[in-house]
């Protein structure tokens, strides 16, 4: 195997290194105990089983596993020596701490607060590779789910809290109680999305992550809540040292694995929506659910892979096969753990490869890293190794002093979801390893005692595990005043004249996390001639607010204009979220210029999030940004900001001189202008007319782009234009117009306001292309003869029109009353009348309603005894020879009326909550527990509220999004656009959008007939 050459400056002592043979600590080494503990753990009477099963031996799954050749894999150790390991790490003698999640339970009860989570650290007493003792740390944990050992001590996530546990000798015998460094991170409705993931970074900071589930705020203890940080599905770091806290970036789901390349580039692994992305300081990503908490970052970038690992045409949660089209892209959506490999012990090719654990596929999946204009791309490599064990749940990946990879199997049934019972008393864990290397030892190590000079040396070994302990321990030195005097000199010397960037990165580091690290060697580093090091001098240089020095901030433009690399101006757009606004705008505006970025994965959205605060304080400066060449998202992005804010003088002034200046722009311009300011006035009923709109609106417009016209007309609209209201008008009342053509005019004209509005509607809610948008514009006019109109001819409208006619019907308290008659006397099928109807019914709090509801239809069970009661006896009754004899076409059919409007199965069905979750489809008490009682845990971004409209209605939805004009709902059908002046009252309900009751209207043999739908391989 090639080794990296040292630095010259770097004795060429021999290597030193690791004492044990699997990353495990010796019984010799310097701090091994006087008098050892059992060789295994007492059993210990409080660990409860609740998922009855038990797992194969430790050997049997050992057998079960296959790797690419030349590799192999050892037990290192299981179950009583270790259980439920969720999260490992090595301290500065190679000794393997191991985290303990034992609070974990099943959803109901979420985290078992009689359990106690453990720190322990494993002993390989006799070197032979297997674990001989552990010793526990710490066995008063909660919610444990990561650990990190340095600067004096264990650092640990439990959540509300991050602690950091003394211990200033290494000792593993902690020297006093646990300090909170943090508090606030969310432990109830979070899940399995709590906070985790700790490991130090390269630039001295320590990283963590968190899921969506809910939000934190976060702080040290005492913060007022007014100066905390919110925050969900992100990275995050901690200064070690003066506790500094923040957040890296935003989006995705659950990341549960992140590691840096060869060059201090952060990726991690995330779940159901995409699996790998670039984490890149101050970025937005896609989200599972919910919109972003800055209410003006309007798009969101996508993962930086080039595929996913499952069939994204049928449903993520159907994904968890290890066979077919699921197995050949991967084995599922679910992603845990993550390294790139950058060890001594497995062939060079392997160096710089991505490994993650695929769970429901139970493999690790393998990528490999490309760089792709402005950052990086993952390429699907052959999946690396696949157990056979159905029981194994790889829940972590990570290099080890020896080179080898150790591997988490938290070894139960089910998944984070759990609702088969948690097997608490398994674990193992496993080394892989190449056969090449597998006879190679090493004798023991203890980095603490080692002198600054040895570590330094450290810095070069082509084990990076080494680099990355060398380069904390110095931190550490520095900050307690022991570093050797010669220590910084040579890194200095490092830094200026070593020929390979990866030494003189690592140089970088040291100097910056020690404050070493001067502004004029960092603005000297903006010329080295590696991409990594100039990107990696302009964070540094925006971090520490340097580039605010002109000299500084004029070679930052020089480089947004000149630099070849795109990854430097990738950097360059991330530092501008920490510059002041003149620079920031000065160079926003130079990284525009590059062309080639236009239409880059990352680059276009990282100079918009960099941007927005300068457009939001100074809506001229946007306007600007146009004139000089914005990108065209950028330009759109820009507009849509403008317009959203019309109402208010320096927002509409500024908008009046984008639309005199876009009027003689190219059409690529025009069209995103006009097509941003659709967007961001979308949904209000009048908006006040731009100075110059008449005058420059044909200019605008004129071009043969049916998208372009289109964005005028509606805008047109919205201003007052009669011309407009006429054209729509005409389309829309043609019964010889395309179908889609009517609509799309007739949705316009629902947001419109004009007097012959109420007779247009009430003439096409009868006409079968237009009637379903024509009943939801109804809704709007409290006339009596309007639920009749829709009633007469509810049997001629179209299925998926149907839901918007209920809705309309059931918004008013009279309406629904007509509505539930009819379903009495047999003119609207009972089964159209979903649970959300009956909870938006009973919404208006009318005891005759309810009555009349209970008649018709049924009655929705609230208290937590009826929902028990009722997963019983469908428990009962749905047993498997019942569900043998399911009809699924029938249930193909229910499932398109209860739950395609919101859910994707099979790929069939919408897009509003999640594709159906990555649970266990087999499993019934998992649909009984979302159908009959889906409120028992609601994240964030489904809760539901209950909106009050000055016209009477009464409407029910998510609040997708909402700015001072307009408010998002979406509801079970349709994301509605709605004037912020027509909204009495929003009341959060708590509840899920997924209302309860949805077994409630069907017959026993539908409910048959739709669960085995449910838990069947597919519509074939």
């Amino acid at each position: 195997m090639r080794r990296l050459p040292r630095p010259a400056w770097v004795s060429l002592a021999v290597f030193v290194a690791s004492a044990f043979f699997l990353g495990l600590a010796t019984g010799d080494g310097p701090h091994a105990p006087a008098q050892p503990p059992p060789a295994k753990p007492p059993d210990d009477p409080s660990l409860r089983n609740t998922q009855p099963g038990e797992p194969l031996s430790a050997q049997q799954a050992l057998a079960g596993m296959t790797t690419l050749d030349g590799f192999q894999v050892d037990l290192v150790a299981a179950e009583p020596m270790v259980v439920q390991p969720i999260a490992l790490t090595f301290d500065d003698q190679g000794r393997m701490w191991v985290a303990e999640c034992l609070s974990y339970a099943e959803r109901p009860t979420n985290y078992d607060r009689d359990q106690r989570d453990r720190i322990v650290i494993l002993h390989d007493d006799d070197r032979d590779g297997k674990a001989d003792r552990r010793q526990v740390v710490w066995d008063q944990a909660q919610k444990l789910t990561s650990v990190a050992v340095g600067f004096g001590g264990v650092w640990a996530t439990c959540a509300p809290h991050l602690l950091f546990l003394p211990d200033h000798d290494g000792d593993g015998v902690l020297d006093g109680p646990p300090e909170i460094v943090l508090d606030g991170f969310n432990d109830g409705a979070v899940r399995h999305n709590i906070v985790n993931g700790l490991k130090f970074g390269p630039d001295g900071w320590l990283y963590g992550r968190h899921g969506i589930q809910a939000f934190s705020e976060v702080g040290v203890p005492g913060t007022p809540r007014d100066q905390r940080i919110p925050l969900s599905r992100c990275i995050w770091r901690i200064h070690p040292i003066d506790r500094r806290f923040e957040v890296v970036c935003e989006g995705t789901t659950n990341p549960w694995g992140h590691d840096w390349d060869d060059h201090g580039h952060l990726f991690f692994i995330n779940t159901v929506i995409g699996h790998l992305w670039h984490a890149i300081p101050g970025a937005h990503f896609k989200r599972m659910y919910g919109e972003d908490i800055h209410p003006f970052i309007y798009e969101l970038i996508d993962q930086h892979a080039d595929h996913y690992h499952w069939d994204t045409s049928q449903t993520w949660s159907d994904s968890r096969n290890t066979s077919g089209i699921h197995g050949q892209l991967g084995g599922g959506h679910a992603h845990v753990g993550m390294m790139i490999y950058l060890g001594d012990a497995w062939p060079e090719e392997y160096r710089g490869e991505l490994f993650t654990l695929n769970f429901h596929g139970r493999r690790i999946n393998q990528e490999h890293l490309e760089r792709r204009g402005c950052g990086f791309v993952a390429r699907h490599r052959p999946d690396f190794l696949f157990a056979a064990d159905p029981w194994f749940r790889g829940i972590d990946l990570t290099s080890t002093p020896d080179g080898s990879v150790v591997m988490l199997d938290w070894s139960d049934t089910g998944e984070c979801h759990e609702d088969d019972g948690v097997h608490r008393t398994s674990g193992r864990i496993y080394r892989i390893s190449h056969r090449d290397f597998a006879s190679r030892s090493r004798p023991a190590f203890n980095l603490r005692d080692e002198p600054d000079a040895r570590l330094l040396e450290r810095l070069a070994e082509p084990n990076d595990w080494f680099g990355r302990a060398a380069r904390r321990l110095l931190q550490e030195r520095a900050h307690a005043g022991t570093l050797d005097p010669r220590t910084i000199p040579a890194l200095r010397a490092l830094l200026a004249d070593h020929p390979e960037e990866r030494m003189r990165l690592r140089a970088l580091w040291c100097l910056h996390s020690i404050n070493a690290l001067t502004t004029e060697r960092l603005h000297a580093a903006l010329n080295d001639s590696g991409e990594h090091l100039r990107s990696w001098a302009v964070r540094l240089l925006a971090e520490r607010g340097a580039a605010e020095h002109p000299e500084i901030g004029a070679a930052l433009l020089e480089r947004a204009r000149r630099d070849a690399s795109g990854l430097v101006r990738l950097e360059l757009a991330s530092a501008l979220q920490r510059l002041s606004p003149d620079l920031r705008f000065e160079l926003g505006a130079a990284l525009m210029e590059r062309s080639e970025d236009r239409d880059d994965h990352n680059q276009p959205l990282m100079v918009w999030y960099g941007m927005e605060p300068v457009v939001s304080a100074a809506p001229g400066k946007g306007v600007e940004l146009i004139k000089r060449g914005a990108f065209p998202k950028v330009a759109r992005l820009i507009a849509r900001r403008l317009a959203a804010d019309l109402d208010q003088p320096d927002f509409g002034q500024a908008v009046a001189r984008l639309i005199a200046l876009a009027a003689s722009q190219p059409i690529e311009t025009r069209a995103a202008v006009l097509e941003g300011m659709a967007q961001a006035l979308r949904g209000r009923r009048r908006a006040p007319v731009p100075e110059g709109w008449e005058t420059h609106r044909d200019a605008l417009a004129q071009s043969g782009d049916n998208a372009l016209n289109n964005h005028a007309r509606e805008l047109d609209l919205l201003f007052g234009s009669g011309r407009a209201l006429a054209d729509l008008r005409a389309v829309a009342l043609d019964e010889t117009a395309p179908s889609e053509a009517r609509r799309d005019a007739l949705r316009s004209l629902i947001d419109a306001d004009y007097p012959e509005k109420y007779q247009d509607l009430f003439k096409l809610a009868t006409d079968l292309a237009t009637a379903g948008l024509a009943a939801r514009g109804l809704a709007a006019f409290d006339h009596p003869e309007v639920a009749e109109r829709i009633l007469k001819r509810f049997h001629v409208f179209r299925p998926e029109d149907r839901p918007m006619a209920i809705d309309a019907l059931v918004s008013r308290p009279s309406w629904a009353m007509t509505l539930l008659e009819a379903i009495a006397q047999g003119r609207v099928p009972r089964a159209d009348l979903n649970a959300g109807h009956a909870r938006l019914i009973l919404s208006h709090n009318q005891p005759e309603l309810k009555a009349k509801l209970a008649e018709v239809w049924g009655e929705l069970r609230e208290t937590p005894a009826d929902k028990a009661e009722a997963i019983a006896r469908y428990r009962a009754l749905l047993t498997p020879e019942s569900l043998q004899t399911a009809d699924l076409k029938r249930g193909r059919t229910l499932y398109t009326q209860t739950c395609g409007a919101c859910h994707k199965l099979f790929g069939e069905g919408g897009a509003i909550g999640p594709e159906l979750t990555g649970a266990d489809r087999q499993t019934l008490d998992y649909w009984l527990a979302n159908l009959i009682d889906p409120s028992a845990v609601v994240p964030a971004g489904y809760v539901m509220s209950v909106v009050l409209m000055n016209d009477g209605r009464v409407l029910n939805g998510i609040i997708a999004s909402r700015s001072g004009s307009v408010v998002v709902l979406q509801t079970a059908s349709e994301r509605i656009h709605l004037d912020a002046e027509d909204v009495e009252e929003i009341q959060p309900t708590g509840q899920s959008l997924m209302p309860e009751g949805q077994l409630t209207a069907l017959s026993d043999e539908e409910a048959r007939d739709l669960i085995g739908y449910l838990m069947s391989s597919g519509p074939n």
